[in-house]
């Protein structure tokens, strides 16, 4: 039952690092555009750094 919480909790705290780090700028950034197209070279720039495969050792010290 422990390990069952204690993923819970840890999946909870993933979704909401990938709130702030991707999808809520991304939101935030969509809502200002006019056009949706105008979106490509935001979504671009996302593929390029998840195919690099980044250290996310800055982002989990804070």
């Amino acid at each position: 039952m422990q390990t069952f919480l204690f993923h819970s909790v840890a999946g909870t705290k993933v979704l909401g690092i990938i709130d702030k780090v991707v999808t809520g700028p991304l939101w935030r950034a969509l809502a200002k555009e006019t056009y949706v197209l105008n979106m490509n070279q935001r979504y671009s720039m996302l593929v390029c750094c998840f195919e690099k495969g980044q250290d996310a050792s800055d982002l989990m010290t804070g």
